[in-house]
């Protein structure tokens, strides 16, 4: 990744330092490839599924609502009203969308560079198996199906097979948002 942004950089410094283009075709330039960043950090599951972040039960240890033995979480439990949307954090594929055991209607998404999302518990399904979803976009409506004690979404990341702590994919910002938080 280092080296993508890397170059990256290069990439940048020469559109800038380009003095054969006037600066006006430089700013253009620049804009575009700001887009083009944005649009594949759109790809990427960053960003809350949910309207409002409140973590009922976080990822890790925890006891388990109905045996009340220590178990492993391996996603976050997001407050919701029931049948509020929950949207795609991410552009991607949908890889699953029907009744996944203990997830009840459960939607997972395939994005770039080995991410998957997983949205669980959910009362029901707006996408289907193959097709194509945007960030942001409704992919089901909150519930309580599955093993659920009350309505909430059971939200996962899975990078390269592995279920990871989505703790820190839940903020999202634009590269723009930071730039004008410097001031630059």
């Amino acid at each position: 990744m280092t080296g993508h942004i890397k170059s990256d950089l290069e990439q940048v410094k020469e559109i800038y330092e380009n003095e054969n283009k006037t600066k006006d075709e430089r700013i253009k330039q620049l804009e575009e490839l700001n887009i083009q960043y944005n649009n594949y950090l759109d790809s990427l599951p960053f960003g809350s599924p949910v309207k409002d972040i409140i973590i009922r039960s976080d990822f890790g240890y925890r006891k388990d609502p109905f045996t009340k033995l220590s178990s492993f979480h391996y996603g976050v439990d997001l407050h919701t009203s029931y049948r509020e949307p929950i949207i795609s954090s991410g552009n991607g594929k949908v890889v699953w969308s029907s009744w996944l055991s203990g997830y009840g209607y459960c939607v997972q998404i395939k994005h770039p560079l080995g991410y998957k999302s997983l949205y669980g518990h959910l009362d029901q399904i707006n996408v289907k198996v193959d097709q194509n979803v945007s960030k942001g976009d409704t992919i089901g409506l909150a519930g309580t199906t599955g093993r659920s004690t009350s309505v909430h979404l059971h939200y996962e990341i899975i990078l390269n097979g592995n279920r990871i702590n989505p703790n820190k994919y839940l903020q999202y910002f634009k590269v723009e948002m930071l730039v004008d938080s410097l001031k630059i």
